[in-house]
C-alpha cells in the first residue's frame, strides 16, 4: 500500500510495522480486510456456521486436523 494508507492506518505503530506481510482476509461479517501478519491468529476450533457458509464460496471444506480451509483451486485447475 502507499505511504498515505500506511500513515492513515498507523502501520509504523505496530510492533513489526511495515516489515511484515499483509494479507487480504475474508471476515465473518462478510467484509474483506487488509491485515498485518502479526494480527492473524490460528483458529483452533471449527469456524462458525456463518463463516463456513461464506468460506464455502471459496474453499472446498474445513480440515480440522490442519485447522485450514482446503482450496478448490486444484479441482478447478487440475493440470496446474
Amino acid at each position: 500500500m502507499g505511504d498515505q494508507w500506511i500513515e492513515q492506518m498507523q502501520i509504523d505503530r505496530l510492533p513489526n510495522g511495515r516489515d511484515q506481510s499483509f494479507y487480504h482476509v475474508l471476515v465473518e461479517d462478510k467484509s474483506v480486510r487488509y491485515v498485518a501478519e502479526e494480527n492473524i491468529h490460528i483458529l483452533y476450533t471449527q469456524p462458525s456456521s456463518s463463516l463456513m457458509r461464506l468460506a464455502g464460496k471459496y474453499f472446498k471444506r474445513w480440515d480440522p486436523e490442519t485447522r485450514r480451509f482446503v482450496s478448490n483451486v486444484k479441482d478447478e485447475y487440475p493440470d496446474d
